[in-house]
């Protein structure tokens, strides 16, 4: 067979199923092995970025990589703010570039760059294959490497002659096993842990994407009902219904006050998998110096990274609850745990705030952001999949309700625009039976507003919101002098007429009445759909 042959059958054996991208340089043959044997579903795409966007939004709702794909030179350039969006988040993804023939590399022919180095920082690995007989055995190693440990993007460069080569059907071959890696705390740091929690009169756990990757949700359940503790997520929405008793709900910048009011009442904090950044600690100020730390993370470069703690566990976070709870079914002694007025308190206070958040009156001249919020709630399916741009309206989308794990796609770390509506793509490829709604900025759908076509083209039918102020209003908003601020604002096109342009349908909304209307028309509909949501600059919501 030849290389581009054995390139399909490694990624399709292995358990991979889309690839998307732009295939110049010895890859359109493996673009076109893929569509005639039908062994993987590749997409073209109108941007590189996108191509990266729709794969992580495959692996966030699957926790499967998909396959990126690029030529060289601008091509793979272009896919680097996906990629990187994917490696600050934790998403695996093969990042795939063709290149010139060996020959020519390091000649400065048309296109060439050195493009290892360029994703070096944004990836796990790069492998560039200069050896054709190793092309199945590299592919594998970097799918591994992918999804082992803590996950994220690997880079592949296959030059052009390679991917011509004639190569030998591979002698060991099997589909890899692409689920989270396991591996056991020691014994004395789980009985340590156990005697922190028995010990806390105010514990709180805090689970992050780590959590969400090792699929942890069962044994977190069990354990916070088992010991009541109560929980509050970052990078995990959905790892247990929002509306549980017993959760929260986000932390930090993303949820409400009485979430964090929680963690500095807390006199333990457990980390699952979870990183202690900045937006989720609001700028590291609401952990209690005199709280205890516990971290349990994969990556051994995050224990300890941003705080001091008390215990660093390195172990997969399913696994430790699992040692976790077999070590208290064997222990006879409880902790004492919260006091059930002060937590009762906490969860009244909590559940008030969310219900003034979406009270209204709704009466602005402008759609109110906290309706859209509100309405998305009261018509989204039990486990809808929920995308969202970056910018002032991820600060309100990410306060909807979630009840169902991979189920809410926000960019994470590196808040890269033109991530929200890619991500929809991918996530209702890889789930077309979910109901998608995807809420953007005008200013981060407009980066990524020409795979309007790809949606339609590939009949992708879900909703997305625009929360249209004509601004990049994020950068204007968090001004110290607001009215000093230029340079930020736009006009935009009649989105109506562009969605329909593409084959998609549109509606315009000026005012909150009729928005619940148009949404529920929308959600019905067997297209690509477009609300044009005209919303005011201006929030109340508090950053730090």
């Amino acid at each position: 067979m030849r290389g581009y042959e054995q390139l399909v059958e490694t990624l399709s054996e292995a358990g991979v199923k889309y690839a998307f991208g732009l295939p110049g340089h010895g890859l359109i043959p493996a673009t076109e092995y893929m569509i005639e044997s039908g062994k993987m579903r590749f997409i073209a795409i109108r941007h590189e970025q996108v191509a990266a966007a729709m794969a992580e939004g495959v692996a966030r709702v699957t926790g499967i990589p998909a396959a990126c794909i690029a030529g060289a030179g601008p091509s793979a350039a272009n896919l680097i703010i996906g990629v990187a969006n994917a490696y600050r988040a934790s998403y695996p993804m093969l990042a795939i570039t063709g290149n010139a023939t060996r020959e020519e590399l390091g000649r400065d022919v048309l296109n060439e760059w050195n493009q290892l180095d360029v994703f070096k920082p944004v990836t796990k690995k790069g492998i560039q294959i200069t050896h054709p007989e190793l092309l199945a055995s590299q592919l594998r190693l970097a799918l591994l490497t992918s999804v082992s440990g803590r996950p994220g993007p690997v880079h592949v460069d296959i030059p052009w002659d390679v991917s011509a080569a004639e190569v030998k059907p591979p002698t060991r071959s099997g589909r890899l096993h692409l689920g989270p890696t396991r591996i056991e705390a020691t014994g004395g740091l789980v009985r340590t842990a156990l005697e922190m929690i028995k010990s806390a009169q105010s514990p709180v756990i805090i689970a992050g994407g780590g959590a969400l990757a090792s699929e942890a949700g069962a044994r977190l359940k069990e354990l916070i009902e088992i010991m009541t503790i109560p929980v509050a997520v970052a990078g995990a929405r959905g790892i247990l219904p929002d509306d549980h008793p017993l959760c929260f709900g986000s932390v930090g910048v993303w949820g409400f006050s009485g979430t964090n009011n929680l963690v500095k009442a807390a006199d333990l904090i457990i980390g699952l998998g979870f990183r202690f950044s900045d937006d989720t600690t609001m700028g590291w100020t609401t952990i209690s110096k005199d709280a205890k730390i516990i971290q349990v993370d994969i990556d051994p470069t995050e224990l300890g990274r941003q705080y001091d703690i008390n215990l660093a566990v390195l172990a997969d976070v399913d696994t430790f609850l699992g040692q976790l709870l077999r070590a208290i079914r064997r222990d006879a002694r409880r902790g004492r745990g919260w006091p059930k007025e002060k937590l009762r308190a906490l969860q009244s206070a909590l559940r008030r705030e969310r219900e003034k958040f979406v009270s209204g009156p709704f009466e602005s001249e402008v759609v109110d952001k906290r309706l859209i919020v509100r309405e998305v709630q009261n018509l989204m399916e039990e486990d809808a999949i929920i995308a969202m741009g970056t910018g002032i309206h991820t600060r309100y989308a990410s306060r909807i309700i979630s009840r169902s794990p991979r189920s809410v796609l926000r960019s994470g770390p590196y808040a890269g625009m033109g991530f929200g509506y890619p991500a929809a793509m991918g996530a209702k490829l890889a789930k077309p039976d979910r109901q998608v709604i995807c809420l953007d900025g005008d200013g981060d759908f407009l980066m990524t507003v020409q795979d309007l076509e790809t949606a339609v083209r590939e009949d992708l039918p879900f909703v997305t919101i625009i929360f249209d102020n004509s601004s990049y209003g994020a950068y204007k908003l968090f001004a110290k002098d607001k009215t000093k601020r230029i340079g930020v604002e736009f006009g935009n096109p009649d989105f109506v007429k562009l969605a329909e342009s593409f084959g998609a349908v549109g509606a315009r909304v000026t005012r909150s009445s009729e928005f619940a209307p148009t949404l529920k028309e929308m959600l019905k509909s067997d297209k690509p759909s477009i609300i044009d949501a005209v919303v005011s600059l201006e929030t109340d919501l508090p950053w730090y």
